[in-house]
């Protein structure tokens, strides 16, 4: 439901105050699992179950995964390219990589190098595969009958596989990058610098994480306002986050099923309008 509240005072006799600081990403990270530190949350099923019940029209809910799949065919492509190019480039090391692969040298580095490359051109075409069905295949569902379809057990699998094995593509292909940099810059320092990289990656991963989780938790993706618009007017940006993230922790204490928040909201907002017309 909508929270209300009545203003005290004006916009011209507020204060400026510090919108962007470091509680900015730090205070929802209350909300966030241990993965999701490592996997922004927009991959997880918990993601697709909040969008299968949020979207009330179903061609919107068809559209927004088919264009979610098209744009993740066009970033596969891109990688699996690029990792192409790398597996049969004709430049020294990629050469002397192959040819130890040929070999059989198991105990040389670039041998291991040349398998997590392999093994992520395959795991990046099997992307691009599921992503190319699974977009066919939305795509051909009609209005009336993608939620029946998408909110079933193998809709939500089918919708969520794609979202996982880009996941999956993108961890390997920053694996074999990683083990290809550690070979090329060896030395002390490559271990500090890879320390503050991995410390930045995780901080850009936790704040989508967090911002997501506050989408999923105050209802975002529906249909209805969060905030009444009085309301929301008033705030200045620290407010709102402030506000979003006290109604994001309500929502988790009572922890309520994820259709049954978006009913709710449904339910309430139907009941007032029947109210209205009486």
């Amino acid at each position: 439901s909508k929270r209300q509240t009545t203003p005290t005072m004006g916009n011209k006799d507020r204060q400026p105050a510090k919108d962007i600081g470091s509680q900015v990403w730090l205070s929802p990270l209350r909300l966030l699992s241990f993965h999701e530190y490592i996997f922004t949350v927009d991959h997880s099923s918990l993601w697709r179950q909040h969008l299968a019940w949020a979207k009330e029209n179903g061609a919107d809910l068809r559209n927004h995964l088919t264009q979610r799949f098209a744009s993740s065919m066009v970033f596969m492509s891109l990688i699996l390219s690029s990792q192409l190019m790398v597996l049969f480039n004709s430049n020294h090391l990629t050469t002397t990589m192959r040819t130890r692969m040929m070999a059989g040298q198991y105990d040389d580095y670039l041998y291991w190098v040349g398998v997590v490359i392999t093994v992520s051109v395959f795991l990046t075409f099997f992307t691009l595969i599921s992503n190319f069905t699974a977009w066919g295949m939305v795509s051909a569902i009609s209005d009336n009958n993608a939620h029946c379809l998408l909110r079933s057990s193998i809709g939500l699998y089918v919708t969520q596989l794609p979202s996982r094995l880009v996941t999956l593509s993108i961890y390997c292909f920053l694996l074999w990058i990683t083990m290809f940099t550690i070979y090329i810059l060896p030395g002390p320092y490559i271990k500090i610098m890879f320390a503050l990289l991995g410390i930045f990656f995780i901080h850009i991963v936790s704040v989508f994480s967090a911002f997501g989780r506050l989408i999923l938790h105050t209802g975002g993706m529906g249909s209805q306002r969060i905030f009444e618009q009085e309301f929301e007017d008033f705030l200045l940006p620290s407010g709102l986050h402030v506000s979003l993230l006290i109604m994001a922790l309500e929502q988790v204490n009572k922890a309520t099923s994820v259709p049954g928040q978006y009913y709710d909201k449904l339910s309430s907002q139907s009941d007032i309008e029947d109210w209205e017309e009486e």
